[in-house]
């Protein structure tokens, strides 16, 4: 909805001055101006009119110029603060402008430096001699019974993690996808 306020404001200057108030008389509300009947505000029997003459009355010019006064007073505050580039709000739009800015470039900037890494552990897992009959899961040289944890027959270690098999399977996984 658009308001025409330069029409609301002519409108609420030719209007009757105030104070406006509403009374009743039993069967309906008079709003009145000036001590004047100007507004009746009746009803059907079951409606009640009073909330109607109420409003009425207190939407009076007045009141109407007063609000399009504050509207036009906030809107010039709203319009200074967006055209000063040291205002609260020019910096907030600034400040996501360069947010968003500066983390698509950290995304790119991360995204190339996994590239680099996924070719270097490609690199590695190339040059790592390792046996095409070697268990899945274990590292080139190790031959553990069960994928990557250390056998029982290795003292301390036994049923522990293999910290080698760990690193070629990351590295091997991390590798996957890069052209060699």
């Amino acid at each position: 909805m658009t308001i025409d306020y330069a029409e609301l404001k002519r409108l609420a200057e030719a209007a009757t001055p105030g104070p406006w108030s509403a009374r009743t008389d039993d069967l309906c509300y008079a709003v009145t101006a000036l001590g004047r009947f100007r507004i009746i505000v009746g009803s059907a029997p079951a409606d009640d009119p009073e909330p109607d003459a109420l409003f009425i009355a207190a939407a009076n010019p007045a009141t109407i110029l007063a609000l399009i006064a504050e509207i036009e007073q906030l809107s010039a505050q709203v319009a200074t603060l967006q055209g000063d580039p040291n205002s609260w709000q020019s910096g907030y739009d600034e400040g996501r402008r360069m947010g968003t800015k500066t983390a698509l470039s950290e995304r790119d900037q991360l995204k190339a430096e996994v590239e680099a890494l996924r070719g270097i552990m490609a690199a590695v897992v190339s040059e790592i001699p390792h046996a095409k009959h070697m268990s899945p899961g274990n590292a080139p040289g190790h031959c553990h019974r069960l994928p990557g944890v250390w056998d029982e027959d290795n003292g301390a270690k036994a049923g522990k993690e293999c910290g080698w098999c760990k690193v070629w399977n990351k590295a091997l996984v991390m590798s996957k996808g890069v052209a060699q």
